[in-house]
């Protein structure tokens, strides 16, 4: 079987080594993310995750841009979480509104709710 990153250039095989799940690069793309995303915006013609600071960053903007980031946007928000937490339920912070970690005491650091982080749908 060929390997869609060595054909195109962008790894040779010594370079392709990730994480114990498979994710490849600074950002850990998972390679069909990175054959998706990836974009070579040092101009070497090269989409390298691995060593290249242009590249990852440029690869992963345009992925965050696919799952509906906005530039200009946050794209994390530093919270403060209460000791009452259910730190036990399996959760994600995706997987419930803010008013749900609002409900739960989650706030910014300086005590006040949490603002909004506007997304496009996708």
């Amino acid at each position: 079987m060929r390997c869609a990153f060595i054909d195109r250039g962008d790894l040779r095989p010594e370079e392709m080594i990730g994480s114990w799940a498979g994710e490849l690069g600074q950002t850990q793309f998972l390679p069909s993310h990175y054959l998706k995303h990836a974009v070579d915006f040092d101009g070497d013609g090269r989409r390298n995750l691995m060593k290249s600071t242009p590249d990852v960053i440029a690869s992963t903007a345009n992925f965050w841009s696919s799952l509906g980031w906005q530039r200009g946007q946050p794209w994390l928000q530093e919270v403060k979480v209460t000791r009452n937490l259910p730190w036990i339920r399996p959760t994600s912070p995706s997987s419930n509104p803010r008013s749900k970690w609002a409900a739960w005491g989650v706030s910014q650091l300086n005590g006040q709710p949490c603002r909004p982080i506007p997304c496009r749908p996708r």
